[in-house]
């Protein structure tokens, strides 16, 4: 069996046995901006921003910017695509995307670098060190980055793509953080400022 489909499997029953899978239920994770998320966990905070997947909503697959930073000593993380979880409102959970379904079948990657890593996120970690990070380069752009490493006071920030959840993207969604030295996961709700429908 496919390794990823077992890890995917794994969460499910995890989410199943969670108050957290119920998305009817939950409130959003508290704001750091405009339809700017974010959770801190002892020595980890996650920043996400919502507001590029407004204007992603009917595409194949949608865009969370999010920036992760560690300002202690003592652990390190690691993280990959398969660090990331999108959980819908109903509770469906789904996998980051892979590299070659994004560069395949998502045209406006290459326009999403211009405004999906804005600054407001990176503010939190200005006396930390940033990691390289690229999940998802433009094919041919050969600085795909696989594998992210924090170390002691050190931060990243990337663009996570996932598959358009069938529910939509309306109610309050759950970005779930897990491995790589993260245990329990951490998980950021947010809503998404569609049009119309107030995230407040």
């Amino acid at each position: 069996m496919n390794p990823k489909r077992i890890a995917l499997a794994v969460t499910a029953i995890a989410l199943v046995a969670s108050p957290l899978s119920i998305g009817g239920g939950l409130k959003p994770s508290d704001t750091y901006a405009y339809a700017t998320y974010w959770e801190k966990r002892d020595d980890v905070t996650v920043l996400l921003d919502s507001l590029t997947a407004s204007f992603r909503a009917d595409e194949a697959f949608i865009p969370i910017p999010v920036a992760i930073g560690f300002q202690a000593y003592g652990n390190e993380y690691t993280f990959t695509r398969e660090s990331f979880f999108l959980i819908d409102h109903s509770g469906t959970l789904y996998g980051a995307a892979s590299y070659e379904e994004v560069v395949d079948g998502y045209p406006p990657l290459l326009y999403d670098r211009g405004f999906s890593r804005g600054p407001v996120i990176a503010q939190e970690f200005v006396l930390s060190r940033r990691e390289p990070s690229d999940f998802y380069p433009p094919k041919g752009d050969g600085g795909r980055i696989d594998r992210v490493h924090l170390s002691p006071y050190s931060w990243f920030r990337d663009v996570i793509y996932f598959p358009r959840p069938k529910s939509g993207l309306e109610g309050v969604l759950t970005l779930r953080v897990s491995g790589g030295g993260i245990d329990p996961p951490i998980d950021v709700r947010f809503k998404v400022p569609l049009p119309g429908i107030p995230i407040r």
